[in-house]
């Protein structure tokens, strides 16, 4: 029972240290291409333009995170 909960735990360790490096991977990757708020408009303050950045970022994990979603529950549901 106990290696169980430990593969769990191990589990969601990677996964949570995998969503943190791509996070700062694509953070780093699209300042570095030019999609920053503060190059596409350089008038904006430094706090606005981190605000709009960090949402950017929110709004496309949430989209790869719902279609993740999809795929699994479509996968379950063949399963059943």
């Amino acid at each position: 029972m106990r290696a169980r909960s430990r593969e769990r735990n191990l589990g969601m360790t990677i996964n949570l240290i995998v969503i943190l490096f791509a996070t700062i991977g694509l953070e780093i990757g699209s300042t570095r291409l030019g999609l920053s708020f503060g190059k596409i408009l350089p008038s904006l303050n430094q706090f606005t333009v981190f605000l709009c950045d960090h949402l950017l970022l929110t709004a496309l994990f949430s989209l790869i995170g719902i279609d993740l979603l999809y795929l699994g529950t479509r996968k379950l549901s063949r399963i059943k």
